[in-house]
């Protein structure tokens, strides 16, 4: 018997079962995610259950799916039903794992959505600090408020934009504390703002959107037109725009005001994205340090061969100088045999005399110089040989 099995489903079929089990359940019927699941909804304009609707009917909340719309007549059959493979054994898709998935599915939950409140009557101790700052501050030529001093949240924002970007900011810190991630605000050139996640810090960034208008030169006679750097003003939007203040993570780093959103409804998805941006910034690191190690590893044996290659080298160096004082003292003692024996031949080696002195040092000469006397040891190593090829080892008188 087969474990699973093609079946034909109508818009109609599709619509009753999603509405009847949470989309995980079906899709694990048909052995595929909720995200794929959801995605051939939308392809056949199948309303699928909102975040919180299924906590809702827990609690006895009396809730209404809505209705499901009428194709028109000219409709193709594959806007019409869908072929999906059903697994009889009834084996669901494991749910993704991991601390990204864990804070998606904790911040999904109706009890844990963050509200921004509109007036700030108790703000977090950070938001004070910074209210207090842009007061004290002045506006750049882009109309963005830079807090004179005192340490201010990372907001590149308008005096029109200030409040609720504060109160944006309170929200978004007071979930951060309530969900053990601490926030701090470092001081310098510019300051900014950091989330701890983990052993990570992960940089935010509020900015409200400023647009480069082009201004008009003067109608009358005689006025003189405008001069170099006032040609255009900078003029704020209100939009204000989210954003996890790091590059070349691969995730979603900005969350904006939008025609059908706030950033105001986007401080859960934002959490979601600062702890994606915490597991992007662990691999960097945990990358970064691999190939610390590494390298040091590789430093360690080039240093471990080379240290083995100069102790060869010295090895070498000194065998080379031992043989050739050996050789030396060798053919030193073979001259003074024969010179001694042409002395005696000539009957000119007298005790005394000029070369009996002579044969005498040069005898003791070949003593001083042999390796082998008084008694054979390890030879040491003259030292390198400098660029002209001289290692200036002194000889021994």
């Amino acid at each position: 018997m087969p474990d699973d099995e093609n079946v034909v489903l109508t818009r109609e079929q599709l619509y009753d079962e999603v509405w009847s089990e949470p989309m995980a359940t079906v899709a694990g019927r048909y052995g595929m995610s909720d995200v794929g699941l959801a995605k051939i909804c939308r392809k056949l304009d199948v309303p699928v259950p909102w975040r919180g609707y299924w906590r809702k009917k827990e609690v006895g909340q009396k809730v209404k799916p809505p209705a499901l719309a009428k194709l028109s007549a000219s409709a193709t059959p594959a806007m019409r039903e869908v072929t999906l493979r059903r697994t009889t054994s009834g084996s669901a898709v494991a749910e993704p794992s991991g601390p990204v998935a864990e804070q998606q599915r904790y911040e999904a939950l109706e009890q844990n959505r963050i509200v921004v409140q509109e007036l700030l009557t108790d703000p977090h101790p950070l938001v004070a600090k910074s209210v207090a700052a842009l007061r004290r501050g002045k506006c750049d030529h882009k109309g963005y408020v830079q807090p004179k001093t005192g340490p201010c949240l990372a907001a590149m924002v308008t005096l029109d934009s200030a409040d609720r970007a504060m109160c944006v900011y309170d929200a978004l810190l007071k979930a951060l504390d309530s969900r053990g991630y601490p926030v701090t605000v470092t001081t310098g050139d510019q300051s900014s703002t950091v989330v701890r996640i983990g052993e990570e810090d992960v940089a935010v960034l509020l900015e409200e959107k400023v647009e480069r208008v082009e201004r008009k030169p003067p109608d009358a006679p005689g006025r003189r037109g405008l001069s170099y750097g006032s040609e255009f003003e900078w003029v704020p939007t209100g939009r204000l725009s989210l954003k996890i203040d790091h590059s070349y993570l691969g995730i979603r780093r900005s969350w904006s005001d939008g025609s059908h959103q706030r950033v105001d409804r986007c401080l859960n998805d934002f959490i979601v994205g600062l702890v994606a941006a915490a597991e992007g910034l662990k691999a960097q690191r945990l990358a970064r340090e691999q190939w610390q190690r590494e390298w040091r590893e590789a430093e360690e044996r080039r240093a471990e061969e080379a240290r083995r290659k100069e102790e060869e080298a010295a090895r070498v160096r000194a065998l080379e100088s031992a043989l050739a004082a050996w050789q030396k003292a060798r053919l030193v003692r073979e001259y003074a045999t024969e010179l001694r024996r042409s002395g005696e031949v000539s009957e000119t080696l007298e005790p005394g005399s000029p070369l009996d002195v002579w044969l005498r040092w040069v005898n003791g000469y070949a003593e001083r110089i042999d390796p082998m006397l008084p008694t054979p040891t390890v030879p040491e190593d003259p030292g390198r040989p400098d660029r002209y090829g001289y290692n200036w080892a002194q000889e021994a008188p």
